[in-house]
């Protein structure tokens, strides 16, 4: 039961603090994905080899948003996990 409880605490406290933090980051993230898609569908009527261009941009920027926030979950967690023993020691007492 404390180790449900120490578990539901870390996974609360990294969401939390992932919305927070990096929302302003997917934001710019989300903008410039945007602003990709929109020259996208511009370069795929003028010249395809530049559509291909862009799709390749576009990936880029999906899977840096995944690392960064797959790279911050991990960090969070290992760093909550550690605090996870003190939480079960004082359900303790």
């Amino acid at each position: 039961m404390e180790v449900f409880t120490a578990a539901t605490i870390v996974t609360t406290t990294v969401t939390i603090y992932g919305f927070v933090t990096y929302l302003p980051l997917t934001k710019v993230f989300a903008i410039s994905y945007r602003d990709l898609m929109d020259e996208n569908r511009r370069k795929r009527r003028q010249n395809p080899a530049e559509h291909i261009q862009v799709k390749i941009k576009l990936f880029l920027v999906v899977v840096a948003v995944v690392f960064i926030l797959a790279v911050m979950a991990v960090v969070l967690t290992v760093t909550l996990l550690k605090m996870v023993p003190a939480v079960v020691m004082l359900k303790k007492r």
